[in-house]
């Protein structure tokens, strides 16, 4: 049987890798969207954008756990910054609008930036346990 409708199906979604570069057109009323897959570590996750050639303005807007940061429409190169503040939520949507014709954009999302930690072992103890051994692991 064949049968025609106007609803769209829905298409498995891409899911880019961090760190890796790409060069995206983005059509004014058209809107450019991936998901990028951050990770487990927790950190500020910096967005590089290009703008290499461009009729108007572009807004870059990065999406992670319901917070939106956006560069607002701007003409010239630069970054946002995301606060990766949780390790149970790996992903993060990127979207580009154009407001005026076509804008070429390179686009960057580099991997979280963690703070490093330095552990320290502690054994506290009495007196009563004097002279005993543990194995700190």
């Amino acid at each position: 049987m064949l049968a025609t409708t106007n609803t769209t199906i829905p298409q498995p979604v891409d899911i880019l890798s961090c760190g890796v570069t790409k060069t995206y057109d983005v059509f004014q009323g058209s809107d450019v969207g991936f998901t990028v897959n951050v990770g487990k570590t927790v950190g500020d996750v910096v967005i590089d954008y290009n703008i290499i050639a461009a009729a108007g303005d572009v807004k870059v807007n990065a999406t992670y756990n319901g917070v939106v940061v956006s560069s607002g429409f701007v003409s010239a190169s630069g970054s946002i910054t995301v606060d990766k503040d949780t390790v149970s939520k790996d992903t993060l949507d990127i979207n580009m609008v154009s407001n005026n014709g076509l804008a070429v954009v390179e686009l960057k999302v580099n991997c979280p930036d963690a703070a490093q930690i330095t552990i320290f072992e502690v054994a506290i103890t009495s007196n009563g346990n004097e002279g005993e051994f543990i194995t700190n692991q």
